[in-house]
C-alpha cells in the first residue's frame, strides 16, 4: 500500500477517504480504484441482502396463505359436520331450505302482520320474498333462506308468536292476543 503524500506515513483509508493519521484526502488514481471497487462490493452485498430478504419474505407470505387455507377448510369441515350434527339431533325435516311459506290462518291487523315482518327480518340468512293475503288461506309470508335454518324453532322464540307447526310445505303461525299497547311485541 502506497504512502500519504503529506505525513509519508503507511496510507490506511478511512471511511471519508483521507488519511488515517493526517486527514489529508487521498484522491490518486489507486486510492480512487480502491474506492470504486469497496463500493461495488458494498453495493452487491446490498444487493444480496435485499434478495434474500424479499425471498423470505414472499415465502413467509406463501407459508400463512397455505396455513390460512387449511384453517379456512378446517372450518368449513367443522362447521359441516356440527350442523350434520345437529340435523341428525333434530331432525332433518325441521331445517328448511330455499323458500318456505309461512301462514297466518286467523284474521291479523295489518300493525300486526308488519310487527310479525319486522321482527323477521332481523333473522340473520332470512328474507322476506313477498306477503300476501287469501280469504282461504289468511296472510301468507313468503320467506327465502340463504342456508339451512330450524326455522320452527326461530318462529316459536319470537315473543308475538304463539304457536308453530308445521303443515305439508308450509309452516302455519298462530299469534299471541295482543294485550293492552300492541307495540309490547
Amino acid at each position: 500500500m502506497p504512502k500519504c503524500p503529506n505525513c509519508g506515513l503507511k496510507a490506511e483509508i478511512t471511511r471519508d477517504w483521507a488519511c488515517r493519521w493526517c486527514g489529508y484526502p487521498l484522491i490518486s488514481r489507486y486510492y480512487t480504484k480502491e474506492k470504486v471497487k469497496r463500493e461495488a462490493e458494498e453495493a452487491k452485498k446490498a444487493r444480496k441482502e435485499t434478495e434474500k430478504a424479499r425471498k423470505e419474505a414472499e415465502e413467509a407470505e406463501k407459508q400463512a396463505r397455505k396455513e390460512a387455507n387449511k384453517l379456512a377448510k378446517e372450518k368449513t369441515k367443522r362447521e359441516a359436520e356440527e350442523a350434520k350434527k345437529a340435523r341428525e339431533e333434530i331432525g332433518a325435516e325441521t331445517y328448511y331450505e330455499k323458500e318456505v311459506k309461512l301462514v297466518l290462518p286467523s284474521l291479523v291487523s295489518f300493525e300486526r302482520l308488519r310487527q310479525l315482518e319486522k321482527h323477521i327480518e332481523r333473522v340473520e340468512n332470512l328474507k322476506i320474498v313477498w306477503t300476501a293475503g287469501s280469504e282461504d288461506e289468511g296472510e301468507i309470508i313468503a320467506v327465502l333462506l340463504q342456508k339451512p335454518l330450524n326455522l320452527i324453532a326461530i318462529l316459536s322464540e319470537m315473543p308475538m308468536v304463539q304457536e308453530v307447526h308445521k303443515k305439508g310445505e308450509t309452516i302455519v303461525l298462530m299469534l299471541k292476543t295482543p294485550v293492552g299497547n300492541s307495540e309490547d311485541y
